[in-house]
């Protein structure tokens, strides 16, 4: 169910990136700015431990895309996307842990989201 559950989550997320609108760039430069940060961490411009104390969003928008990154690289034929974010966010003990915290609040978030259903006619 976990796995369903994940698929329809990554299905907006295909369709903004691949339709080229407005908020294609809006995704892209979310991720684009979390990747910088972390090829800074990875140059050490920035340290780790001040980027986990201090970037808690940057864990929660890899676990958004985490799931379905590798079959978002081939598709897209983009082998390195996202590769100093994906680094950083996996690198280290704690920084999984964090990865795999907000993934669950994900999926609780997906559990708990009331269904949208169209309004009823008076």
């Amino acid at each position: 169910m976990a796995t369903r559950r994940r698929r329809v989550i990554s299905e907006p997320f295909w369709r903004i990136i691949s339709k080229g609108s407005k908020e294609t760039g809006f995704v892209l430069q979310v991720y684009g700015y979390w990747d910088m940060v972390c090829a800074f961490v990875l140059h050490g411009m920035l340290s780790e431990p001040l980027v986990y104390d201090t970037c808690q969003e940057m864990y929660f928008q890899f676990a958004k895309i985490h799931p379905y990154l590798r079959g978002f690289r081939q598709k897209m034929n983009l082998p390195e996307w996202m590769q100093s974010l994906e680094k950083v966010a996996t690198g280290s003990p704690r920084a999984r842990k964090r990865v795999l915290a907000m993934r669950a609040n994900l999926d609780r978030m997906t559990q708990l989201r009331p269904e949208q259903k169209e309004p009823k006619s008076p």
